[in-house]
């Protein structure tokens, strides 16, 4: 498997200032999401860093033969600028999307207040509502951060204004606009808009200019009925990537299989100045990473990065019995992450330096040792070691040529004993090491020393540290405990005033390796031996066996010796030693190689296993330039990699005492040089390599990967961390099963034996029973989380087994419940769970507004309502839905029904109905409270003072009980008579209100005009502040005497009418025309067209009356509708006959329209013919045209006729 990390977004739980929201790596700087609504990015020039972080890797590029005087031009341009989004709110709720099943741990500096644990990573993150009807989605698009913004229906895409701020210059095209800044130009090209509905169907969008560095954006669309995106084309151009450089340097594992990578990274900080900025790199900003992977390398269980303001490297790693994770590396932080009980919480300083890769460490270097929990997230012990010298790093300018390769500056190695005490073996120049109860407890001269020490498994003390030096430089790279808690050290020398009692006792010229038996208590050397040659010689790994024996890996440039039966390539220039308890008797020796006398790969790692079988790994070519690298290089059939580009790995497994090749194989990927920048690698004890790789330089993907890893491709724009977990062991347990599915419980389960190697098998089962069938079959009668482990075995061998273990998840049909933690009040967090339910992210949530991108068995919603939430789990085996409603409490919010009270009304004091609420005061008076309310005197003015707490806050009110008085006054009670003018008034509110049962409309007038036919009663409603009053006004009406008169007289034309009226009254009549007397109460009156008279009178009271009476003139006129004129006499001419007739026109038409007969002769008729011929029995259409004799008006009449014969 390899790994590359993926990008993500984390939220600030203070490892930020306060203004972040989230932040995300880009390849070269930082992006942070802030809470006044922008984005604050971070960039740096890319080909700078590449240079300073030396990772051009060419051949030129990591000659270990550099002087002190070397150029290093370690200067980086920076520019940090800000996307302001105008009015904008991100400070409103976010939903996101989980970027993995990992966590992220931050450990920075040794206050423990900046160490976060357990952050969600995030690939996408909206924040809703930042404008009204309008979310902002911020994610990851491949390498590259990208934002879209969602208006929902109604949404106004013209509030949305973005600012760009603190740039060198801003160039706005047709197209996009161009931000230019010292590390590089930004592009912001036009968005591409589209409905959520139509994904495919584009809608024209463009920036528009506001001012110079101000835009807003324009939609081709007048109004917003459904989802629209509008997604700007940010791009980052070379600045972008999930990951900055992220280099190998080592790996680990634990029992059960999971794979531990160890390397670094850039951290740049937050920004404190925008604008840019040019910084002289001084080694900081280098953090270590951790990252640890599920064992089939598919999931990334958590990364966790740890150092301080300087430069950290982890150099070695090893878990102990507890699955804890202990890191041995380099700092040159002031404030490393130590823990408040390390054995050394003071950086002990040194002189600043250079390492091969062109890593600085401007203050001197101290070693580091660090404990980490299981999951990562917890410092379980960390501290210094180290003197006012440099420690840790083999300084390649003491040009001792001790770091002899690449990277060879982070030797050293961590082990743990079978007590998970701490062991490490290290390089030192400090002459002032604490060194307690070692057996070399003073510097032995020289450039350096190594040094070896035992720490007590939490760090927080010392069991014994030494010296291993002389008069030269000395280095120890690697550390073993024998079976009676014997240590044994091996690595390098030039030293030539060292004396061991072993094989070889004293240097054989220049620089050789050595090994050394060391007490259980450190302090006494026991034996020891050189390992060399009068060339170049060093070892760079111990192991021992399980008989003790004592083997060693390094290189050699000289003839090493080899012994009978083994298997060995001639001229070869890595050599493989074993060596009895005592280190007296060389027992088994080989080398390896090519054969043409160079040194082909850089050592990795080492194991000998319970079988005496002997596993090496490493790594060759361009990057370790001074060597040949990794061609012809031995290979077997079965290799995984029969071919190399001379930059790949080289794995390699010998028999016992070294006497054949079982295995060897290239691993890497094509033109491109993978390395290791430093530290060890490991093997298990079934064989399995774990190898940290920096891999991937120059952005390639090459490097191979299975297809079922974290991530298949390099993330970053140059190298990249990734582990190789690889079985190169003959025998091979493998159980061919979907890990990842549930299975039903009461289902069998079949499991099918994907073994290579074995000729034996032993299934064991969750509950005891083992089967040596040779495919595995299982019945689950209950749900829970079982292991199935499968042993394949090689009875050829010493003997030879290898196990394979598989979770079996056994669930049944979900039955779910939902519980609260507590009560919420209102806009505060709540973590709603489920009860019972597994643990996993098999779950859906929702609520009646929104959805949830959550998916584990629990949510935090932040309510400002009663809302109902819902959660819906799901397995193969079926689901379950449930839903609890969440009341929402509120701060107290005492008020009352206004601070004032009406006359005679009864104050009241309301307050929520809330049982959690209690008033605790009240003007230190007894109060009642009825109904949620306390009632006071009426008509009492009075001050009170009240204080009300609650589970969600405490409300503090003062208020005054004042009265309002309304004073009104109003129109008197009145008679008048009918139909008489009234204007009703009132006064001494602010607002009225008049009613009335016969009232039409009402009106919100002060007065009221009216003109009542009979009794009525009117009332006026006054308003004054939260009072109303009441008035009425009755006002009775003398009605009108009865006449007994018809009002409406209809008469022919020359016909008269005649009315009599009570004749107790006076009357004038108007007007007087066509009457006889005009002030009479009978009157006669001949009027020849319509007319309305009106006659008044008054009673004994005064009251004056007037009534109508309308006349209607008819004036006949007479029109048949058929004539026969057929000569009989009768009913021969068609004609319009009247006595009120002036004037007359008698038009005929026929039924087709033609003209049949016109006169205008009141005496002349139509007598059915045309021209003297009869016309046809038909219907006719007749038009009169007349003028009545009173009038001089013209009137028209149509009509048909039908004329019979």
């Amino acid at each position: 498997m390899a790994t590359s990390q993926r990008g993500y977004f984390v939220e600030n739980k203070g490892q930020w200032p306060k203004q972040v929201l989230f932040s995300a790596k880009l390849n070269y700087g930082d992006f942070f999401i802030e809470k006044d609504g922008s984005f604050t990015i971070k960039v740096l020039t890319p080909h700078q860093v590449d240079h300073i972080l030396g990772h051009k890797h060419d051949e030129n590029n990591h000659d270990h033969k550099v002087s002190n005087g070397h150029s290093n031009p370690n200067i980086i341009n920076g520019h940090t600028f800000k996307v302001k989004f105008i009015g904008a709110n991100f400070e409103k709720q976010f939903t996101s999307k989980p970027a993995g099943n990992f966590h992220v741990n931050l450990f920075h500096g040794k206050s423990e207040e900046n160490w976060v644990s357990n952050l969600n990573p995030y690939s996408e993150i909206t924040l809703q509502e930042v404008y009204p009807k309008t979310d902002l989605k911020i994610y990851f698009n491949k390498n590259s951060i990208k934002y879209d913004f969602i208006l929902h229906p109604f949404a106004d895409p013209k509030k949305i204004k973005i600012k760009y701020l603190n740039l060198d210059k801003i160039n706005f095209h047709p197209k996009k606009i161009s931000l230019k800044t010292s590390a590089g130009i930004v592009t912001d090209e036009n968005p591409i808009s589209y409905f959520l509905s139509q994904p495919s169907k584009v809608i024209a969008t463009n920036f528009e200019q506001i001012d110079s560095n101000t835009f807003t954006l324009k939609t081709g669309i007048d109004n917003i009925n459904e989802t629209l995106i509008i997604d700007p084309q940010l791009n980052f151009a070379s600045f972008t990537g999930a990951t900055l450089d992220n280099w190998g340097y080592t790996a680990t594992y634990d029992e059960n299989g999971f794979a531990y990578a160890g390397g670094i990274a850039f951290n740049g900080g937050y920004p404190t100045t925008l604008g840019s900025f040019q910084s002289i790199y001084g080694g900081g900003q280098i953090d270590m990473t951790i990252s640890k992977f599920s064992p089939d390398g598919s999931n990334l269980i958590y990364s966790t990065y740890i150092g301080g303001d300087g430069l950290e490297a982890p150099h070695s790693m090893v878990v102990n019995s507890n699955n804890e994770l202990i890191i041995y590396g380099i700092t040159s932080s002031l404030n490393y992450p130590v823990s408040p009980n390390g054995y050394d919480k003071t950086f002990n300083g040194g002189n600043g330096v250079f390492a091969s890769n062109i890593l600085e460490f401007q203050s001197g270097t101290d070693i580091v040792i660090t404990k980490l929990s299981l999951n990562g997230d917890t410092i379980l012990g960390s501290t210094y070691y180290g003197g006012s010298g440099n420690d840790a790093l083999n300084d390649p300018y003491n040009f001792s040529g001790l770091s002899y390769n690449y990277a060879d500056d982070y030797r050293g190695e961590v082990t743990t004993d079978n007590a998970n005490n701490i062991f490490i073996s290290s390089v030192t120049s400090s002459n002032n090491l604490p060194t307690p109860n070692g057996f070399q407890t003073t510097y032995g001269g020289g450039g350096q020393d190594g040094c070896v020490a035992k720490f007590n498994q939490d760090l927080s003390a010392i069991i014994w540290g030494s010296y291993f030096g002389g008069n030269g430089d000395d280095a120890c790279y690697a550390s073993k405990q024998n079976s009676s808690g014997e240590t044994y050290i091996t690595g390098g020398s030039n030293s030539s005033n060292i004396t061991l009692n072993g094989r070889s006792s004293n240097n054989n010229g220049g620089i050789d390796g050595f090994i050394a038996r060391i007490s259980a208590n450190g302090s006494t050397i026991l034996n020891g031996t050189f390992v060399g040659t009068t060339s170049y010689d060093q070892s760079y790994f111990v192991e021992v066996d399980f008989d003790d024996k004592v083997y060693c890996f390094g290189q050699s440039l000289g003839v090493m010796p080899t012994t009978a039966g083994v298997y060995k390539n001639s001229n070869g220039k890595q050599f493989l030693q074993k060596y009895s308890a005592d280190l007296s008797t060389l027992e088994a020796a080989t080398v390896i190689g090519s054969g043409n006398g160079r040194i082909n790969i850089v050592p990795g790692a080492f194991m000998v296993s319970n079988c005496k079988e002997v596993y090496l790994s490493g790594w060759g070519g361009l990057v370790n330039s001074d060597n040949v690298g990794t061609q012809n290089m031995p290979i077997t059939s079965d290799a995984y990699q029969n071919n190399t580009d001379g930059s790949d790995f080289y794995f390699m497994l010998l028999g016992p005492d070294f006497t054949s090749l079982k295995y060897g194989s290239y691993f890497g990927g094509a033109g491109v040089s993978e390395h290791v920048d430093g530290g060890t690698s490991r093997f298990d004890r079934s064989g399995t390599i774990y190898q940290a790789v920096c891999a991937g330089c120059g952005a390639s993907s090459a490097f191979p990967v299975t297809p079922t890893a974290y991530s298949t491709t390099n993330n970053s724009s140059n190298c990249n961390l990734a582990i190789v977990k690889m079985d190169i062991s003959k025998l091979t347990a493998n159980i061919k099963f979907t890990k990842d599915s549930a299975h039903c419980k009461n289902d069998p389960v079949f499991f099918k034996n994907e073994s290579t190697g074995g000729d034996e098998y032993e299934w064991i089962y969750p509950d005891g029973s083992i089967s040596k069938s040779f495919d595995g079959e299982f019945f689950f009668s209950d749900t829970g989380e079982y292991i199935i482990s499968l042993i394949a075995i090689d009875s050829t061998q010493c003997p030879f087994s290898d196990t394979a273990n598989v979770k079996v998840q056994v669930v049944e049909i979900p039955e779910v419940s939902i519980d609260i933690d507590t009560f919420v009040c209102a806009n505060d967090s709540l973590t709603i769970h489920t009860i019972g339910g597994p643990s996993d992210n098999n779950y859906t949530w929702w609520s009646e507004n929104s959805t949830y991108s959550e998916q584990g068995s629990s949510i935090i919603i932040h309510p400002d309502t009663t809302t109902e939430y819902f959660v819906e789990y799901s397995n193969q085996c079926g689901s379950d839905t449930t839903n609890i409603e969440i009341p929402v409490f509120y701060p107290p919010k005492n008020s009352s029904i206004g601070d004032t009270t009406c006359e005679e009304d009864i104050p009241s004091y309301f307050f929520f109905n809330d049982p959690d609420y209690v008033i605790s005061e009240l003007n230190k008076k007894p109060f009642e409270i009825i109904n949620d309310s306390i009632y006071f005197p009426k008509n009492k003015q009075d001050t009170y003072y009240m204080i009300t707490e609650s589970s969600c806050g405490s409300s503090i009110d003062t208020f005054n009980i004042t009265i309002t008085t309304i004073d009104e006054s109003s129109t008197p009670d009145t008679t008048i008579c009918a139909g008489s003018r009234l204007e009703l008034y009132v006064n001494g509110g602010e607002e009225y209100l008049w009613t009335s049962p016969n009232l039409e409309e009402s009106t919100t007038d002060s007065s009221l005009i009216v003109y009542p036919h009979q009794n009525e009663v009117y009332t006026s409603i006054i308003f004054k502040g939260n009072c109303i009053a009441y008035d009425t006004v009755n006002i009775d009406v003398i009605p009108s005497p009865h006449q007994n008169v018809d009002n409406e007289q209809i008469i022919n034309f020359g016909n008269g009418f005649s009315v009599d009226l009570n004749d107790d009254y006076q009357y004038t009549w108007t007007p007087n025309e066509f009457l006889n007397c005009n002030n009479c109460n009978s009157v006669n009156g001949f009027p020849d067209k319509d007319i309305t008279y009106f006659f008044t009178y008054s009673d004994n009271q005064n009251c004056q009356f007037t009534d109508s009476i309308v006349v209607k003139v008819i004036f006949p006129i007479y029109i048949p509708n058929t004539f026969t004129p057929n000569g009989d006499g009768r009913n021969e001419i068609f004609k319009a006959e009247s006595e009120v007739l002036e004037e007359y026109e008698l038009i005929i038409y026929d039924r087709w329209g033609n003209l049949a007969f016109q006169s205008s002769d009141l005496s002349h008729g139509w007598d059915g013919t045309i021209n003297g011929n009869p016309q046809p029995q038909d219907v006719y259409v007749y038009k009169l045209r007349y003028m009545l004799k009173h009038t001089r008006k013209w009137r028209e009449k149509v009509g048909i006729v039908s004329l019979i014969r």
